[in-house]
């Protein structure tokens, strides 16, 4: 079966051949979970989701006067005469440390030694800053850059600066890494030892990557012949609950039995650790490096979580006023989605015959403005293409994937807004030699493109191809959440099955009834909703919340496997005040008889409500809950006080 469907490339129409293994399978076979039958191209939403933003192209006062060939920085005379051509021009480098064994915590080493053609860098270095100065030679005008100290110059001028990122070969783990790789082979005789590469973006819909990314969609889909996991579940509220189920197999609520967000995350099961104590050398890195996955309100790492990890650089560039600007999504005169790739492919390059993990991972770019993502597009299918051509995916699968959809903004307030928020992307692309060699596996891949899926999945298929088809043993615990996908998903799996709760669950999410705004049922359920807010407020620093408004209220019945009523769930958008939050709620009622209409709902005299504890915040709320640290708290609290100063 053939799906085609249009893709607008700025202001060009494709028309997209989409093979059958990304086709929507629960559209074409019975299952127990049917997600809804969207348009993602529906003209609502396409008015909002900022198809009409250019590439981003950066262009900053102070130019590169430097570039890298090899480990040899190199001195850019030709812009250097086009850009200063008065100016005598010298150019130094610091190294960029981690210290302290703290994440947030990086220095500067003193400046190296001034260098006007070339310097051959150290072969440890890792994280450099390149400064050029120039001095205006003021009696003389002619081109010449490197005039005789006997003429007047000025004061030194800062001209360049420009940060690099380098992967430095640590030739000292080979030996073991080597070791561990023929101890896995003895001891587990995996059957492949293939890479594995992880590309993330943060808050990003199946739905919207295929609008915002369609280039590189269509390259996924239809060049590299990936997977779309069309069904695909979030399990968590934001990052690091979505995290933690993909890179360690457990839940939030499992994690926070032994360990609290004042800690540090090392002793978490993290991925890359099994793949290191199986010899492969590892990589980690985060654009955003103050809300990264596991630094959001939490100390980070207390010793470096990959043998690359870029949190310094990255905190570093955070920090430099002259070339970093946050709104332009440019480091100097590089898109900041770039600068991460290509340290990405420098990792890839370095180590062309060894087994590799890399996980890389953008928030900055789409976390506060989804609409954002169509300006990186052609970057990013440029570098899915350099991949290809340069043979990194022959032995590699790469993930393509988001923690969970868009939580705030116009698309929130869309009808389809519930849906692509817990709708996430997931893409699986394999080598072709590795489909033919194994078409069950491929078989199974392409069914469960219309299977329902979780981020618990993810997890269970790294580790699944880690020792893949071993005939020895396998070190690895047996997961508690989730399955490989290379195994066939079950066409009867349920959200319960796959360890998605209720509240992100899309199943038969197209049986939702509408329920009148203006009912009794929707106000007594947006009241029990208000009611929870107000219990978890800290009332001694936040005022009490009243309903102001109710905008959307969806039913649902939820049965068992023998088609009885177990509950009756509730979707409801409300609107309270002070403050006018938004919020998404889902709220669960047992021992309501079976019904027919949701005219004959009533849930006033009835105990067994349940507001579920995660509350979405539609609409931004900074500075109304500064009084507040504990994120939960913050969504819904108005500080006391701002009423006083409004008036005042």
């Amino acid at each position: 079966m053939v799906k085609a469907f249009s893709l607008e490339y700025k202001g060009q129409i494709k028309v997209a051949e989409m093979s059958d293994q990304i086709t929507d399978y629960s559209k074409l076979t019975f299952t127990s979970c049917m997600f809804p039958d969207n348009n993602p191209f529906d003209p609502e939403v396409m008015k909002i989701a900022g198809l009409d933003k250019p590439t981003l192209l950066c262009n900053s006062a102070l130019p590169d006067l430097t570039y890298l060939k090899e480990n040899k920085l190199i001195v850019n005379k030709t812009k250097i005469k086009e850009r200063f051509p008065t100016f005598n021009v010298t150019c130094k480098y610091q190294d960029i440390t981690r210290q302290n064994d703290r994440d947030r915590s990086f220095a500067f080493s003193e400046f190296r030694k001034p260098f006007q053609e070339s310097m051959e860098l150290p072969s440890e270095t890792e994280y450099i800053l390149v400064l050029c100065e120039g001095t205006r030679n003021l009696n003389d005008n002619s081109s010449s850059q490197f005039n005789s100290s006997s003429k007047k110059q000025s004061k030194p001028e800062v001209l360049s600066r420009t940060y690099f990122a380098f992967i430095p070969k640590l030739d000292n783990l080979n030996e073991i890494e080597e070791l561990l790789l023929r101890k896995r082979f003895v001891e587990s005789s995996p059957s492949e030892n293939m890479s594995v590469i992880m590309i993330g973006y943060d808050s990003v819909s199946r739905y919207h990557f295929m609008r915002a990314m369609n280039r590189t969609y269509d390259f996924l889909v239809n060049d590299l012949l990936s997977f779309d996991m069309t069904m695909h579940s979030q399990v968590g509220k934001n990052s690091f609950p979505n995290f933690l189920p993909f890179m360690t197999g457990r839940s939030a609520q499992e994690t926070y039995q032994w360990w609290s967000d004042k800690k540090n995350a090392d002793p978490f099961d993290h991925l890359w650790k099994d793949f290191e104590r199986a010899g492969y050398r590892t990589f980690f890195s985060e654009d955003n490096p103050g809300i990264g996955a596991f630094n959001y309100l939490t100390p980070g790492f207390l010793k470096t979580p990959a043998t690359h990890y870029s949190k310094s650089i990255a905190f570093a560039i955070e920090q430099d006023e002259l070339i970093r600007n946050a709104s332009s999504h440019c480091i100097g005169n590089q898109p900041e989605v770039l600068f991460h790739l290509e340290y990405l492919k420098s990792f890839l390059d370095k180590f062309p015959r060894k087994p590799l993990y890399a996980l890389l991972f953008f928030t900055r770019i789409s976390h506060d403005d989804i609409t954002m993502l169509r300006i990186i597009d052609d970057h990013v299918y440029s570098f899915f293409k350099k991949l290809k051509d340069s043979g990194h995916l022959n032995n590699t699968m790469m993930i393509t994937f988001s923690d969970h959809g868009p939580r705030y903004g116009p698309i929130r307030h869309s009808h389809m807004g519930d849906v692509e928020n817990r709708n996430p992307l997931l893409i699986f692309t394999m080598p072709t030699w590795f489909l033919h060699k194994y078409p069950d596996v491929a078989g199974n891949l392409k069914t469960n493109t219309g299977r329902l899926t979780s981020q618990y999945d993810i997890h269970a298929t790294v580790r699944d191809l880690l020792y893949f088809r071993s005939t020895g043993d396998n070190p690895l615990p047996k997961t508690r959440h989730g399955m490989s996908l290379f195994q066939e998903v079950p066409r009867n799996r349920t959200c319960q099955d796959a360890s998605v709760s209720e509240e992100f669950c899309l199943c038969n999410y197209q049986n939702f009834i509408t329920v009148l705004p203006n009912s009794s049922i929707a106000h007594q359920v947006a009241n029990k909703v208000v009611e929870a807010m107000n219990a978890r407020l800290d009332h001694a620093k936040c005022e009490s919340l009243k309903l102001h408004n109710v905008s959307e209220v969806y039913v649902l019945k939820v049965l068992n496997k023998l088609f009885k009523l177990v509950k009756t769930v509730f979707r409801i958008k409300v609107e309270t005040v002070p403050g006018n939050g938004v919020f998404d709620a889902t709220v669960h009622v047992e021992g309501i008889s079976d019904w027919e209409s949701w005219e004959q709902l009533s849930i006033t005299h009835l105990n067994n409500v349940t507001v579920a504890e995660g509350l979405d915040r539609l609409n931004r709320y900074s500075g109304q809950s500064d009084c507040v640290s504990d994120p939960k708290i913050q969504l819904i609290c108005y500080c006391k006080g701002l009423l006083k100063a409004k008036k005042l």
